[in-house]
């Protein structure tokens, strides 16, 4: 994630019809400095769907100086690609990513997923694999998820999830979540 995605303000975004299945967004933001053109943020995403195949992918530049921030990175750059398959019995899924930050100090990021979830009961068994590696400086983050999605009802689902998280040089951490969640 990247702190310029929370709200882009002056932006303008094209959003194609659906046409077989796929879908894109083009988004552009304006500069928030009078006279300053050159602190624009860009994105793309799309996405298809396709009985059981889905597909989505996302590329950002982000101007993180835009407004005016000297507490973070000047550019951002990300790009993923993110797949699925539903075999009915297991659905699995994976991605590929990398993010590149240009500053003092450039570095870039690696981010691997691999995950699956499965249909059981009255909802779904869910597990994920993440790992990310950045270059400068040399650290890993790898993170596990294990869950359950319980459907009460259409639009209605409560969850739990158990998480283990570990970084280079640091202590693991776990957590464990639960939710409820209603679809209007």
């Amino acid at each position: 994630m990247t702190p310029a995605d929370t709200g882009w303000s002056n932006q303008i975004v094209y959003s194609t019809p659906d046409i077989g299945g796929f879908k894109a967004n083009l988004q552009y933001q304006f500069g928030e400095q009078a006279g300053q053109t050159s602190k624009n943020n860009v994105g793309v995403n799309f996405f298809y769907f396709g009985g059981p195949l889905t597909l989505t992918g996302f590329y950002e530049n982000a101007d993180i100086t835009n407004p005016v921030n000297t507490l973070l990175a000047n550019n951002q750059k990300y790009w993923m690609l993110l797949g699925a398959y539903d075999f009915g019995m297991v659905k699995p899924y994976l991605s590929y990513g990398e993010k590149k930050i240009d500053d003092t100090v450039s570095t870039k990021g690696k981010t691997y997923q691999v995950g699956a979830s499965a249909p059981l009961g009255n909802g779904k068994l869910i597990a994920e694999w993440v790992k990310t590696d950045w270059s400068t400086p040399d650290v890993n983050r790898k993170t596990f998820t294990l869950g359950y999605d319980y459907n009460l009802s259409k639009r209605t689902d409560v969850y739990a999830m158990f998480m283990n998280d570990k970084i280079t040089n640091q202590n693991t951490g776990n957590s464990f979540g639960i939710g409820i969640r209603h679809k209007f």
